[in-house]
């Protein structure tokens, strides 16, 4: 027993001993090496702050930038301002443009987490505008993609076209080694010219993102690009018209092997799209247990953004089948959950199909909100379509004031 005390003192004096004698950089190295698996996120700030220490410049850039990476997937705003913070002085101290362009692009991530998307707009053209200067074609492209899908999100289709097209210039030439950028410049210009009633555009730049999907790698990546694509081409004959052609495409898409437990969004999405082509041609039966089945998929997975979306299809189906009862229900709930996740879109739909489905004062009162909320989001529209016309005529102003 004595010895077994006696080695376990020893041990002690060792590791203390130790943990005094290691210098910074033995610590530094212990960090970077480990900086994998539940610990990366730690180790990789604890780095950071020992690199500062030691001045060692050449590595602040890149493990600030893995840092950020990390905040972002994990919706860690502090964790994003310490990064930004960090490049702003990595960039007073070195002078390297590429540093204050990435703390404007982790600032952009930052105020796009809180939802303050004429800020996150803002940064991510003063970072595209350094990556110009910088002639970094890739990083260019990538923040206009940014924007873009910015844009698609506050319903600015004409301004994602321009800004979309602008990305494809830069990342076009670049299209071996960047094409999961283009195949989301591709899917986010023809979600805008979708939006736009230009389904055969649209199209087009579906089909090219479907071309290049086969270079991914990842068999998972790729086979979810190509799932999306499947429903969103689909789409696409759905607005011209041409549902047997949109059957078709949604049809073989959900053939695909195990899909419901492989991909289940992906499933529900082409499902749903399924069902709203049978309601489209006049088959409520199909459509509405198509729906359910959806439905049942969503409510399991908790994506209660999409149950509403769910909740207010079956309450159109029920409408058109006279079954007002379950209409109002559905309606009743859409509403409820369009307003907990603000699909502000889906609350629309529910306040309008309750105005025809309730009576008197009940009726008036779903009806004045639905107006209230129309003219709300149609300001708000026009607001931010300004807000992000503002922020690149600013920008360009800018630049063609500064000297050459």
């Amino acid at each position: 027993m004595k010895k077994e005390n006696s080695l376990i003192l020893l041990f002690t004096v060792f590791a203390v001993f130790n943990a005094f004698t290691q210098t910074p950089k033995d610590s530094l190295n212990f960090y970077l090496d480990n900086a994998k698996g539940s610990n990366k996120v730690k180790y990789l700030k604890k780095a950071i702050t020992l690199l500062e220490d030691l001045k060692i410049d050449s590595l602040i850039q890149q493990t600030s930038i893995e840092y950020a990476k990390e905040s972002y997937f994990a919706k860690d705003t502090l964790g994003l301002t310490f990064s930004k913070n960090k490049l702003q002085n990595h960039f007073k101290r070195s002078k390297d443009s590429f540093s204050l362009a990435k703390a404007y692009h982790f600032a952009a991530l930052n105020h796009k987490i809180k939802n303050n998307l004429d800020s996150s707009f803002y940064y991510y053209q003063e970072s595209k505008k350094i990556f110009i200067g910088l002639k970094d074609s890739v990083e260019t492209g990538r923040r206009l993609l940014s924007m873009a899908i910015l844009q698609v999100k506050e319903l600015d289709y004409l301004g994602c076209e321009t800004t979309a097209v602008e990305g494809l210039k830069y990342i076009e030439p670049a299209q071996d080694k960047e094409y999961r950028t283009l195949i989301s410049l591709y899917q986010t210009l023809g979600n805008a010219l979708g939006h736009l009633n230009r389904p055969k555009e649209s199209r087009a730049y579906y089909l090219k993102a479907r071309e290049l999907a086969k270079f991914n790698t990842v068999t998972s990546r790729r086979e979810v690009n190509y799932l999306n694509l499947y429903n969103n081409i689909g789409a696409t004959y759905v607005d011209e018209g041409n549902f047997d052609k949109a059957i078709t495409l949604f049809k073989e898409g959900l053939r695909f092997d195990s899909i419901a437990i492989k991909y289940p969004r992906q499933y529900q999405n082409l499902l749903g799209s399924l069902s709203s082509a049978y309601f489209r041609q006049g088959k409520i039966d199909k459509a509405i247990s198509g729906y359910k089945t959806v439905l049942e998929g969503r409510k399991k997975s908790k994506f209660v953004y999409a149950e509403s979306v769910s909740h207010s299809l079956l309450a159109e189906a029920y409408m058109k089948n006279k079954q007002y009862n379950l209409a109002k229900k559905h309606a009743y709930i859409g509403l409820e959950l369009g307003k907990k996740t603000r699909n502000n879109e889906q609350v629309l739909d529910c306040l309008q199909f309750l105005t025809e489905l309730t009576f008197g004062e009940t009726a008036k009162k779903h009806f004045k909100e639905y107006v209230q909320l129309k003219d709300s989001l149609f300001t708000r529209e026009r607001t931010r379509k300004n807000q992000f016309a503002k922020v690149i005529y600013e920008t360009e102003k800018k630049k063609k004031k500064t000297p050459v």
